[in-house]
């Protein structure tokens, strides 16, 4: 378990409207590995990344955020 803290900023343009926002936030890292052996790292994993966030700068309006990341490595 790693704890980690995040900036995102995002551009969204096209349909005559452009979306724009920032948000920053603190979340944790969890990961499981396996596929190793006595002479090799382990060389699969899978990690999942909660996240809460809140919207620094928003076009659409301030709000707080919730994301949940999973990434499989095989």
């Amino acid at each position: 378990m790693t704890p980690l803290a995040y900036l995102r900023k995002r551009n969204l343009t096209g349909d005559a409207e452009d979306f724009f926002d920032v948000d920053v936030g603190l979340g944790v890292s969890l990961r499981w590995l396996w596929n190793g052996d006595r002479y090799h790292d382990d060389r699969s994993a899978f990690e999942i990344l909660p996240r809460v966030g809140y919207d620094a700068y928003n076009s659409d309006g301030r709000g707080w955020n919730v994301f949940l990341t999973g990434v499989v490595r095989l």
